[in-house]
């Protein structure tokens, strides 16, 4: 059963994932980082997330390499992908490949914590 405030931030951008990490450790969260697909894969294997907040475009990969390693998988995290990206193409890419919800950065911190508790009560995100 997954930690209910635990969450894993992927993003290759050290001060993306500072920042969100920062966010969601203020507001409760227990964070975990991982900078790549290979660290992020890592870490779900060994550990169970309630979140999954993940970096659309990383380097030498995207957000769908994780998303189709979560295929399957029982307990499935809940996942917020974020992205720099607004096309409508990459939101609907996104949800079609399992993610739960799409944030458009740059965003307001308040507005991370905001997706963040959304994503887990299937609530519609607030001004996205």
């Amino acid at each position: 059963m997954p930690n209910t405030r635990q969450v894993l931030v992927v993003d290759d951008n050290a001060m993306s994932r500072e920042l969100a990490h920062d966010v969601l450790q203020d507001a409760g969260w227990q964070v975990m980082e991982a900078a790549s697909v290979t660290e992020a894969v890592r870490q779900l294997a060994s550990e169970s997330v309630a979140l999954l907040v993940l970096d659309w475009h990383l380097n030498a990969a995207t957000g769908l390499d994780v998303l189709q390693h979560l295929e399957g998988q029982t307990p499935r995290p809940r996942v917020l992908v974020v992205t720099a990206d607004a096309r409508s193409e990459l939101r609907a890419a996104a949800l079609a490949a399992g993610a739960d919800a799409v944030l458009t950065k740059p965003y307001r911190m308040a507005a991370l914590q905001e997706a963040a508790e959304a994503v887990l009560t299937d609530a519609d995100i607030p001004g996205n």
